[in-house]
């Protein structure tokens, strides 16, 4: 089953019956007790799975709502924006990535106010994307992605990952390596994230999750670090401001997956 937040999507199990924990089972297609209650187990089991499934859907209907709420009450963004389209955007560059979309949501905010076209002297889209942070993302992959951080121990350098998916297509490289790929440069992956909000948000993402595990999970000082600018303290203050006015279940986690 498959819920639906805008364009975001968020999968369920599928389930047919629902039966009570302690369900007793007499039917005579069973030849022994031992297989009515295995049966019984997997009952509950399943049960088990989708009330966890449905815990996972609220809490991601609570972060949806929040991250609506950001971009719809900056009176800074602008007035023809899409709300709920950009909503769906930060959610699919969490969803991707394992951020908490109240940070990117946040980041947005304090960076653009989620415009994708700011004339600005150094950064590039919503998220503010520098040359130099494309440029390390070529050059340093392993702190953007696990499994970039796996191949990156065969292979030693990015040119060699990429040749090796050359000779065999197959190879995983995962969301992150696999953009890479696609783009193949630096001023390929530039030039397209300056286009397309959606990369750009997935592009901040995979930045600011690096700067946390660089912080080794301390927030304030990643946001501290993604600006890097003289005012990067006030900066990181604000953002911090828009997080923790908008956790919803006040259980802030930077990272959710």
């Amino acid at each position: 089953m498959v819920k639906n937040f805008g364009d975001f999507k968020f999968t369920l199990p599928d389930f047919k019956f629902v039966a009570p924990r302690d369900a007793t089972f007499v039917c005579t297609d069973f030849k022994t007790k031992a297989e009515a209650d295995l049966l019984a187990k997997a009952i509950n089991r399943r049960n088990q799975e989708v009330t966890e499934a449905k815990k996972q859907e609220s809490a991601m209907q609570q972060k949806y709502d929040a991250v609506l709420d950001i971009i719809k009450n900056d009176p800074a963004a602008p007035k023809n924006l899409d709300s709920e389209k950009m909503a769906d955007m930060i959610m699919n560059a969490a969803n991707e990535t394992g951020v908490n979309p109240i940070i990117i949501a946040s980041i947005a905010k304090q960076e653009t106010h989620f415009k994708q076209n700011v004339p600005t002297g150094n950064g590039s889209g919503i998220m503010q994307l520098t040359t130099i942070s494309i440029k390390d993302m070529y050059l340093r992959p392993q702190i953007y992605d696990k499994q970039m951080k796996q191949l990156y121990k065969k292979y030693g350098s990015w040119e060699k990952i990429a040749a090796a998916k050359r000779k065999n297509p197959s190879l995983n490289l995962g969301n992150f390596g696999e953009m890479l790929y696609k783009y193949g440069n630096v001023n390929n992956l530039r030039a397209a994230m300056r286009k397309d909000p959606q990369l750009n948000l997935k592009l901040g993402a995979y930045l600011f999750k690096a700067k946390l595990n660089a912080a080794g999970g301390d927030t304030h000082k990643a946001l501290v670090n993604y600006n890097g600018s003289p005012h990067k303290f006030a900066y990181a203050k604000s953002v911090m401001g828009y997080i923790n006015e908008s956790d919803c279940d006040n259980k802030f986690e930077a990272i959710t997956a």
